[in-house]
């Protein structure tokens, strides 16, 4: 290779189109910085979850014993598989002013430095001395609007109140409390098992009298086989351990693993976001590599003289090509310096969606990796593509034209010229080496099937998220522990559309330990998700939720599941029906609980059933409904489930996605007609030398672009929305409701109507050019 010749182009190409290059390098380098963006958001959203739990030493099971069982904390401490534990007491209390609401509270000795520790967001860790200073809930601190630095005046209730509160205790018994809020953390789903607040342990020394219980949290030791021999260890504890009667409300002792009842609701939900982020991703991707393309080929093919005067002097098309790429050099490093700062920046967006809520360090976190390599592999494909096109162009230099092969769809078009010709230039090798025509649609029929994919999962969430009758219908008002007088009321209120009192209870379903429901209208019964059979009528008829019917399919026998009663005999229970119910806390997951008659319920509950209400107000009356109640009455709005709430926060990212894969297709389609058209150049001057009328040019054209349109749609829009009915029912069983998924079909259709005639209509803006161009065309014939 002459080296001194390479260089020396080099250096004259480098002085004479300077500007260009660095033009392409930096947009080469900002669309690059959008991927890595991307990329850095999908990381970060990805692991902000796991990052949370290694930060906050999440615990790997967690039960509750309530009253004072001494004994019986200690044992199950000593049970196989626990290497650390922690338990601290747990106390209740009602707040002093506003709506009646009820606040929680641990606090004990002995807090391991790696068991339980939330991270803080806000203000500083309460000091060990001091009995009144608390860390509040990130959750609980934004829905009351408390921050670091306010005051919580409560009554705490007594154990034995805790014991009955299911079926009333009067007015809390035990002291007034007022926390002194220092700091406010941030753990997964805080609130279902370590309280609102976590005190200090001289709390524990002042309080000790009012404790209901205590929370234990276990670390066990890793592996499969510890958590199996441990779970049969507690299970057979709870058996010879029952409730005393004073707390028999509350139950046998019950162990909860954060990683079956955790994860479940958050691995949906990271899942699609990053399986978004990643399609936009790579559209952007290859919209940079499109669009550089072009401009690397526009800027080389301005340059053909200088590449026959360097073949007269006897350069090789590989010397020449590797002239450009070398000159390509300083855009190169534009592209990769400007793509890193892009990625260095991204640090500063959080994840997206719900997992937000999740991220353990908010602010800038960068990711150094994915910046430096991805700047230095953005640098090296934009000195590739500048080699490569630069080859491309200097191949279809020499190329000349193609001899037309005869196309088996010959036969078929040979009566109509305009036809035979359009599909002839559509499909037919013309002037130059573009992108074949199978690639480029191909290419389209891709970017048209994640677009369509993506509407169909953004029209399937939008109508679950608007649509509260699909995810167990919350009502406007749930009341905790109805009382029969307070039922009786509210029945004859004029402003309660409806009203059912619903009994909670627990049932041992197949083995498993599972929360059950039963409804009672008491006025105009309120409707429940059906998804499919019907409600349980009968004492021994049962409905599951979603996700519960799927886990205990295999254990159905003749549609026949067995049920353990409070004496430890067993009974039968026939599955009629799944339905979607609505939880009644944040510990319980959208579609795993049961639904039986009253009954039913009555006979199977393991424990005694507690009484709530759930309550519709009539059209415009909620307000006025809802201020009768909240200072005398235990109340709560309609709340949406974590599940539906966790995956109304894609919105954000499906907006994005849409725009980004509609800017694709525009992309896409531009570009293969601009390709369609520059293979078909001569093709186009030749028969307009021969004499075809502009009707028959535009009609020609017509051929053509539809001969590149219309197999992308055909095979894009039935392949997405295939695509997204899969995705949207694997995402919506996966969160406990009903996977049908609603086809944008009138949507799809105007768009890829709009699509295909606006690349009809797209060709007759080159008409005026091509009259000036044919005899340029030509000229060498």
């Amino acid at each position: 290779m002459q080296w001194g010749a390479v260089l020396a182009v080099a250096k004259a190409d480098w002085r004479s189109r300077w500007r260009g290059s660095l033009v392409i390098g930096l947009m080469f380098g900002l669309i690059g910085g959008c991927v890595l963006a991307i990329l850095t958001v999908a990381q970060r959203t990805d692991s902000a979850f796991p990052r949370l739990v290694a930060a906050v030493h999440r615990p790997d099971a967690v039960t509750h014993v309530v009253g004072a069982q001494d004994a019986l904390l200690q044992k199950v401490a000593s049970l196989p598989g626990v290497e650390e534990s922690w338990a601290p007491h747990i106390w209740v209390g009602q707040l002093d002013s506003g709506p009646l609401t009820y606040l929680s509270v641990i606090a004990g000795p002995g807090h391991p430095a790696d068991l339980v520790r939330p991270v803080l967001l806000e203000g500083r860790e309460p000091r060990e001395g001091s009995p009144h200073e608390v860390l509040l809930s990130e959750d609980y601190a934004r829905a009351s609007g408390v921050s670091a630095g306010s005051t919580i005046d409560m009554t705490l209730l007594t154990g034995q109140q805790v014991a009955r509160f299911g079926v009333g205790f009067g007015k809390p018994a035990g002291p007034r409390v007022t926390l002194h809020v220092v700091g406010i953390g941030r753990m997964p789903l805080w609130g279902s098992d370590a309280g609102t607040a976590i005190a200090t342990p001289a709390f524990t020394d002042r309080y000790v009298s009012s404790s209901a219980g205590h929370v234990s949290f276990l670390r066990l030791a890793p592996g499969d086989k510890p958590r199996r021999n441990f779970d049969r260890a507690f299970t057979a504890l709870a058996t010879a351990n029952p409730a005393p009667p004073e707390l028999a409300e509350l139950g046998p002792p019950q162990v909860r693993y954060p990683t079956a009842t955790e994860d479940p609701l958050v691995a949906p939900v990271r899942r699609v976001l990053v399986a978004g982020l990643t399609m936009s991703a790579g559209v952007t991707a290859v919209a940079a590599l499109l669009i550089t393309t072009q401009a690397l080929n526009r800027r080389h093919a301005q340059s053909l003289t200088a590449h026959r005067v360097e073949a007269a002097l006897g350069m090789t098309r590989l010397e020449r090509a590797v002239a450009r790429t070398a000159a390509a050099l300083p855009g190169a490093t534009v592209a990769g310096s400007t793509s890193t700062a892009t990625g260095l920046a991204a640090g500063l967006l959080e994840p997206l969606g719900a997992l937000r809520a999740f991220e353990p360090t908010p602010g800038y976190l960068p990711n150094p990796g994915i910046a430096l390599i991805g700047g230095t592999s953005i640098a090296l494909i934009h000195l590739a593509l500048s080699g490569a096109t630069a080859a491309a162009v200097l191949r279809s230099t020499l190329a000349g034209n193609a001899t037309p092969r005869r196309g088996p769809w010959l036969p078929l078009v040979r009566r109509s010229p305009v036809l035979l010709a359009g599909l002839r230039m559509a499909w037919g090798p013309g002037q130059g080496h573009g992108t074949g025509m199978a690639a480029q649609v191909l290419g389209l029929a891709a970017v048209v099937t994640l677009s369509v994919a993506v509407s169909t999962f953004s029209t399937s969430l939008d109508r679950l998220v608007s649509t509260p009758s699909r995810y167990g219908a919350p009502a406007d008002i749930s009341l905790m522990d109805a009382k029969a007088p307070d039922v009786a009321r509210l029945a004859t209120d004029a402003r309660v559309a409806a009203i059912d009192v619903v009994s909670i209870g627990e049932v041992v379903l197949a083995g498993e330990m599972v929360r059950a429901y039963a409804y009672r209208p008491v006025k105009s019964a309120r409707e429940v998700t059906v998804i499919s059979g019907r409600r349980p009528a009968a004492a021994d008829e049962v409905a599951l939720g979603p996700r519960l019917a799927d886990q205990l399919q295999g254990r159905k026998r003749d549609g026949r599941l067995v049920v353990t009663l409070a004496d430890g005999s067993t009974a039968t229970l026939r599955v009629v029906g799944v339905i979607t119910n609505q939880p009644i806390d944040a510990s319980e997951r959208l579609g795993a609980s049961a639904v039986l008659s009253p009954s039913g319920l009555d006979r199977v509950a393991v424990t005694p059933p507690r009484q709530d209400a759930r309550i519709t107000a009539e059209p415009g009356r909620l307000e006025a409904l809802r201020a009768s109640m909240e200072h005398t009455l235990e109340i709560y709005g309609a709340e949406t489930p974590r599940e539906i709430t966790t995956l109304d926060g894609l919105r954000p990212l499906l907006d994005f996605l849409t725009s980004v894969l509609a800017s694709g297709v525009v992309i896409a389609v531009t570009h293969s007609l601009w390709q369609t058209r520059r293979r078909s150049r001569r093709a186009t001057a030749v028969v307009r030398a021969l004499g075809f009328t502009p009707a028959r040019v535009g009609a020609l054209r017509v051929t053509m672009v539809a001969a590149l349109v219309a197999p992308a749609l055909a095979l894009g829009v039935p392949m997405g929305l295939g695509l997204g009915r899969l995705v949207w029912w694997e995402v919506a069983t996966t969160s406990g409701v009903e996977g049908d998924v609603l086809l944008p079909g009138a949507w799809v259709t105007a768009a890829a109507l709009a699509v295909l005639v606006a690349s009809m209509v797209l060709p007759t803006a080159w008409t005026r050019k091509e009259d000036r161009a044919v005899s340029t065309e030509l000229r060498a014939e």
